[in-house]
C-alpha cells in the first residue's frame, strides 16, 4: 500500500496539473500563426485555383507542431502533478517521482515567507540541523494546506514563535489566489471563443463592409485580438480585489463590449491610414 494511501486525503496537496498563462499565451501565438497561412493557403487557391505549395506545407507542419507541443506540455503538467506535499503527524514531506524530502517540524527552528512576482512564493521551514524544505503556495486545496500547517505549527515543540499574521495573511491570500485560479480555467475557453470570434469577425468586417485589401484586413482581425484580452485582464483584476464585491459575468462582459467597441472604432482610423498609404504608393508608381 502506499504512502498516500495510508493518510487521510486532505493531508496529501498536489502540484496543479494546468497553467492558465502558458495555455492562454501558447494558443494566442498560434492562432494568428496558423490563421496567416491557413488563410493565405485558402485563399490563393480562391482567387487561382492553385495551391501555393510553400503556404500549405507550412499551415499542416505549424499545425502538426502546434497539437504536439500541446500534447507534451501536457504530459510534463501531468508529470509535474504527481509531486505532492505530505503532512503526517509530525511530519512534513515533499515527495516526488525521484527524491522525498522530509523534516521533523519539532525540530524547526524559523518559518519565512517568500514571495515572488507571478508566483504565490514559498514557505521555508529551516530546522536545527541546518536543513531546510520549501513547500510552495501554488498547489491544490492550498488554503487548506495552510490550515493544516498552521496546527502542525502550533502543536508542535519547535522553539519558533507562531506569528498570527503571517499564517492570516497566508490563508487569505491563498483563498484568493485558488478564487482567481478557478475563474481563469472557467473562463479561458469563453475567452479564447471571444478571440477567434473577434478575428473572423474583424476579418468579414474589414473586407465586406469597409473594402480593405486582404492582408490588411487579415492584419486588422489579427491585431484584434488584444482587445478582449486586455478587457479580460482588466476585469480579472478589479475581480481579485478583495474591497470590491462586483458581478463576475457583468464585469467581464461590460469589459470586453467596451473593447470590442474601441477595436471597431480604432478600425475605421486604420481604414483610413491604410487607404492613405496606399494611395500614396500608387500616386508614387504613377508621377
Amino acid at each position: 500500500m502506499s504512502t498516500e494511501q495510508l493518510i487521510t486525503p486532505k493531508k496529501v496537496f498536489h502540484h496543479y496539473d494546468r497553467s492558465f498563462f502558458f495555455e492562454l499565451f501558447f494558443f494566442l501565438f498560434f492562432i494568428p500563426v496558423l490563421t496567416v497561412y491557413w488563410f493565405t493557403s485558402f485563399y490563393t487557391f480562391y482567387l487561382s485555383g492553385v495551391v501555393l505549395t510553400q503556404a500549405f506545407r507550412s499551415a499542416v507542419f505549424l499545425s502538426i507542431v502546434f497539437f504536439a507541443l500541446f500534447f507534451f506540455y501536457r504530459q510534463i503538467s501531468r508529470d509535474y502533478s504527481s509531486r505532492f506535499i505530505l503532512i503526517e503527524d509530525n511530519w512534513l514531506s515533499i515527495k516526488s517521482s525521484k527524491a522525498v524530502q522530509t523534516i521533523n517540524i519539532n525540530n524547526v527552528i524559523a518559518i519565512n515567507h517568500y514571495h515572488l512576482p507571478f508566483i504565490k512564493g514559498f514557505i521555508v521551514f529551516k530546522t536545527k540541523d541546518n536543513n531546510s524544505l520549501s513547500v510552495p503556495l501554488y498547489l491544490e486545496n492550498s488554503g487548506l494546506m495552510i490550515e493544516e500547517l498552521q496546527d502542525l505549527v502550533i502543536n508542535s515543540t519547535s522553539p519558533v514563535d507562531f506569528d498570527p499574521q503571517l499564517w492570516s495573511h497566508l490563508k487569505t491570500d491563498t483563498t484568493r489566489y485558488e478564487n482567481t485560479r478557478s475563474r481563469h480555467f472557467r473562463t479561458l475557453r469563453p475567452l479564447l471563443g471571444i478571440i477567434l470570434s473577434t478575428v473572423f469577425g474583424g476579418h468579414i468586417v474589414a473586407t465586406q463592409y469597409w473594402g480593405l485589401p486582404p492582408f490588411f484586413a487579415l492584419i486588422f482581425a489579427i491585431t484584434g485580438m488584444i482587445f478582449p484580452v486586455g478587457a479580460y485582464f482588466f476585469s480579472d483584476y478589479r475581480l481579485a480585489k478583495p474591497s470590491k464585491n462586483r458581478d463576475e459575468n457583468q464585469e467581464f462582459l461590460f469589459s470586453i463590449f467596451m473593447m470590442l467597441m474601441i477595436y471597431m472604432v480604432s478600425g475605421f482610423f486604420l481604414r483610413h491610414l491604410i487607404f492613405h498609404i496606399l494611395d500614396s504608393i500608387l500616386l508614387r508608381q504613377l508621377s
